[in-house]
């Protein structure tokens, strides 16, 4: 938005001094109108001479610093203060779905466990 405005600004300090160009040509002379357009224009002259000089080059970014040994890619650190945390933290993003495990070769999937943990019939 700052860069349109800027524009629009040229834009009429253009039309304002061609438009005074003209009422001093009428008012005073060819000859004069004519100095004053050579001093106007040295001057646009000299401002896009230092507008089209280059332009400092930004900072270049610096490389990205090493990872720590022992630190896993985006391992997170939580940090407690004022209190106290019992058992392990577990976030969202630890937590992975893989389906029903297989089960062993070998054996029925109908047959009921020895142990009693299943369901029973």
């Amino acid at each position: 938005m700052r860069a349109r405005a800027l524009i629009w600004a040229v834009i009429g300090a253009a039309v304002t001094a061609a438009g005074t160009l003209v009422v001093f040509w009428l008012v005073r002379g060819l000859e004069q109108a004519g100095w004053l357009a050579g001093v106007l224009g040295a001057f646009a002259a000299l401002a896009a001479l230092v507008m089209a000089l280059p332009h400092p080059a930004p900072a270049p970014v610096p490389p990205p610093t090493p990872e720590r040994p022992g630190e896993e890619d985006g391992a997170t650190v939580n940090t407690f203060s004022g209190g106290t945390a019992h058992g392990p933290v577990v976030m969202g993003r630890d937590i992975t779905f893989t389906g029903r495990p297989a089960p062993p070769t070998g054996s029925d999937p109908d047959e009921e466990p020895r142990d009693g943990a299943g369901p029973s019939r």
